[in-house]
């Protein structure tokens, strides 16, 4: 058995949290000593290099960012860092949100929302929007899923209340990081940098 390693996670949302949660989970001794969730990236953008420091005294990190708009990940990563990165210190970028990690997972998403495997893309990170693409998924999904992703009618939130509890499960229960490996490169990079600690 290996040795516990002591690992701070900070990301722009809840769902990148849990995420890196359950890739720790999965592919290491680690023990989460913080975790936090900027709610964007510009707070996350600001703070890098002092999560950066944190590897030169020997504390493990990782930040999990989305792409969003950006040209490619090793362009964001030298744009917010300005360096290479610590060994010690894994920034990830999702390609192009995190949802496309998710949904990368084509057989345990299509199980849990109800809908048939053919409607999910093979090229999650092609998406110009892959929350979006998750939201009008559920669309013709289970109700109760449904309820809970999907915006009420005049709201002008973009995702339903219920939406990070709701998948939140997902990742924990039903989320099948073996199968999402196999569509996503950025996740599959990720793992590996993982094992590699």
């Amino acid at each position: 058995m290996g040795e516990d390693k002591r690992i701070v996670i900070a990301a722009e949302d809840i769902l990148s949290i849990e995420v890196a949660k359950k890739l720790l989970e999965e592919n290491g001794h680690f023990i989460v000593i913080n975790e936090r969730n900027t709610q964007g990236s510009g707070d996350l953008k600001k703070n890098i290099r002092a999560y950066h420091k944190m590897a030169y005294h020997g504390i493990l990190s990782i930040v999990i960012t989305d792409l969003d708009k950006g040209n490619c990940a090793p362009e964001l990563i030298h744009d917010w860092l300005g360096m290479e990165p610590h060994i010690k210190f894994l920034f990830r970028v999702a390609v192009k949100e995190i949802e496309a990690w998710l949904l990368a997972d084509r057989k345990g998403i299509a199980k849990f929302l109800g809908v048939r495997i053919n409607k999910i893309t093979h090229y999650p990170e092609e998406l110009d929007d892959p929350k979006l693409e998750l939201i009008n998924l559920a669309r013709s999904g289970k109700k109760l899923i449904k309820e809970e992703l999907i915006p009420s009618q005049g709201s002008t939130a973009q995702i339903g209340e219920g939406y990070n509890a709701t998948l939140t499960k997902f990742i924990h229960s039903f989320w099948n990081t073996d199968r999402a490996r196999e569509c996503s490169r950025s996740l599959c990079r990720t793992i590996k940098k993982i094992e590699c600690l």
